[in-house]
């Protein structure tokens, strides 16, 4: 093996904290700008858009769609940035990806108001999401295939509980920045300008992620291998062409999971806003210790998938989640103690998933094209779903259907667990046996020189996913 290539076997432990370190610290910032987005819009979208006197709903109706035009760049930057993560390296393909973050989140701290700028104005804040999307798509994939990369055997579901803590803390940090900001300014001064300094904080965050980045260890021996003319480039759609079914398979096991994070983490707080009357600051408050509580669960639950098998979690997520979505939006009240409990119930349902999503998803796919057909699959399908989901929720509040958009996720949450429950197992013996897919055919070996390690990434042991 190439000495600059991570090897988890051999890694001192100061090492391991670093890998660590680098790959869950990009998916903190992302949630981070992504997540202030969401709970500072009812403060900056009547300084964005046009608006009567009287009426805000409008303008924050504008805002969501603008928030769902980052989700459907996702794909792209998946595609672009994956192809990089793929070709030449997970890290230099992350120290991209957070400079991209870093600049989106600039961008919005200076959008001029369309008072001072006219229609300059929402055209920014869309070039602000473009650019946020782009990057948001590359980050996931490439740190979910850096962290399974860097984790021992049997601690891929712990590794990925401390991602999804660094998510966490990037999104009490979002909520924590926009709670104490909205608590210390004035009202009229918050709506006015203090919105714009949690994005301000988010750009020096990531130019810190940046340098972090690239003193962490490359874990793709197969990037090394292409990048010294050992291995054929990656072709760009080799992950559709190869592994349609896998592809599809993958999109199945994102689509509730997406739905779920994106409704529990950040749009509950503006959710219950519109539908019970909580004030916004009771709502940030409360949903910052539900955060916290996000965070502590996680790596307890990374350890559970490490035991039982990440499919089995997946599967009891699918199953909690079709059954108690609905009735968890139906318990809230304007009060903070059950906006509490809900969100805790809620953030419980998300840790299922997410600590033992990332190692099916590293299964499905060889290394070669691994970050590509993550990151466009998720990308996809988080602009379905994900993107949509604050639009959707505010126009039904709107129009007082409220258990109709409860019924809207439980059906996503019911795909997803027919998917793992009857099509995931059959999808990863075929990505770690062989089978059907026209990517089975054999490839010829690396020349005698390049180390088989990648073997050790590429086909990951059967009983991990069980």
């Amino acid at each position: 093996m190439s000495a600059t290539v991570y090897d988890p076997t051999t890694a001192t432990s100061r090492t391991r904290r670093r890998q660590l370190l680098a790959g869950c610290l990009g998916n903190g910032v992302e949630w981070y700008d992504w997540t202030l987005f969401t709970i500072l819009g009812v403060y900056f979208s009547r300084q964005v858009f046009p608006h009567a006197a009287d009426n805000s709903f409008v303008p924050l109706l504008q805002t969501f769609a603008v928030f769902a035009v980052g989700y459907f760049f996702r794909p792209l930057g998946g595609l672009l940035l994956g192809a990089l993560a793929d070709r030449r390296g997970r890290r230099e393909a992350m120290a991209v990806t957070l400079s991209l973050m870093g600049l989106g989140c600039l961008i919005l701290a200076a959008v001029p108001t369309y008072s001072s700028a006219g229609l300059l104005s929402p055209a920014v804040l869309v070039a602000a999401r473009v650019v946020q999307g782009m990057a948001a798509g590359g980050e996931s994939s490439t740190a979910i295939a850096y962290l399974t990369e860097s984790a021992p055997r049997r601690r891929r579901g712990f590794y990925a509980g401390l991602m999804h803590s660094g998510e966490g803390i990037g999104l009490l940090a979002a909520t924590g920045a926009a709670a104490l900001t909205a608590q210390v300014l004035p009202p009229a001064a918050m709506s006015a300008y203090g919105w714009r300094i949690p994005f301000a904080l988010g750009a020096v965050a990531a130019l810190v992620g940046v340098w972090i980045r690239f003193r962490s260890q490359e874990t793709s021996d197969v990037a090394e291998a292409v990048r010294a003319g050992r291995a054929e480039r990656p072709r760009v759609l080799e992950f559709l062409t190869r592994h349609p079914r896998q592809t599809l398979v993958l999109a199945g096991v994102i689509l509730a999971g997406t739905a779920s994070q994106y409704l529990w983490l950040t749009f509950l707080p503006t959710y219950a806003h519109l539908t019970t009357g909580i004030s916004r600051s009771t709502a940030l408050t409360t949903s910052t210790i539900a955060l916290v509580f996000f965070i502590v669960v996680q790596p307890l639950s990374g350890l559970a998938a490490d035991r039982i098998g990440p499919r089995r979690m997946l599967v009891a997520f699918g199953i909690a989640a079709t059954a108690l979505t609905a009735p968890l939006l139906f318990l809230l009240r304007p009060s903070a103690g059950a906006l509490l409990a809900v969100q805790c119930g809620g953030a419980l349902l998300c840790s299922l998933w997410s600590t033992s999503s990332l190692a099916v998803m590293s299964d499905l796919l060889p290394m070669r094209c691994r970050v590509t057909g993550i990151g466009v699959t998720y990308g996809a399908t988080a602009a379905l779903v994900g993107g949509t989901l604050p639009l959707v929720g505010t126009a039904l509040s709107g129009h007082g259907d409220m258990p109709l958009f409860g019924g809207y996720v439980t059906a996503l949450a019911l795909i997803t667990t027919a998917v793992c429950a009857f099509a995931l197992p059959k999808a990863l013996r075929t990505a770690q046996t062989g089978g059907t897919d026209p990517c089975d055919t054999p490839r010829a070996p690396l020349p005698a020189e390049a180390d088989p390690a990648p073997v050790r990434h590429v086909v990951p042991a059967l009983e991990e996913s069980p």
